[in-house]
């Protein structure tokens, strides 16, 4: 368990925290808020100086700590990011990608992760498809029945826009 601190530079303030766009497994068990407890809700608007108790594995640490501490000038290419898969849930927003991480997605913000892949491969979508846009390799890590369940995203050396369907 760990223990964040907001601060009105964080990505997340003034978010809603479902935006947070939180690795697979990473849980907010507790937010406080002064002398405050406040539930933590996918709807609950996170505010600097809230402190936030998150339940996560060790590997997912360093995703975290850009998500809560992180501010928009953090350089994405000396990050975590630049040498880790971040894997989440196919219902991701590409906004939520961008604004939790700086990862920029050529997508609509609104639509999923699930719908990027949907919409750039043609026919059916298989566990271990990759589509590359720009810079970023987006991964079908786990499906249930046609459903993307969990999805890998990891930024590319040398990108070059194709699809993959391994």
């Amino acid at each position: 368990m760990v223990e964040y601190t907001l601060s009105d530079v964080s990505r997340v303030s003034g978010r809603s925290l479902s935006h947070a766009a939180l690795p697979e497994s990473v849980v907010v068990a507790m937010i406080t808020r002064g002398p405050s407890i406040i539930p933590p809700r996918g709807s609950t608007k996170l505010k600097a100086n809230d402190h936030l108790f998150v339940v996560l594995k060790p590997d997912n640490r360093p995703f975290v700590d850009l998500v809560f501490t992180a501010t928009d000038k953090t350089n994405h290419q000396d990050s975590h990011l630049a040498h880790n898969e971040l894997k989440v849930k196919g219902v991701t927003l590409v906004g939520d990608i961008f604004y939790s991480y700086h990862m920029q997605i050529d997508a609509p913000e609104e639509i999923s992760l699930e719908e990027v892949i949907n919409q750039k491969l043609s026919g059916e979508v298989s566990k271990g498809d990759i589509v590359v846009i720009g810079n970023v390799q987006i991964r079908v890590i786990t499906m249930v029945h046609k459903r993307i369940v969990t999805i890998g995203l990891k930024y590319l050396n040398n990108p070059e826009k194709r699809l993959l369907k391994q």
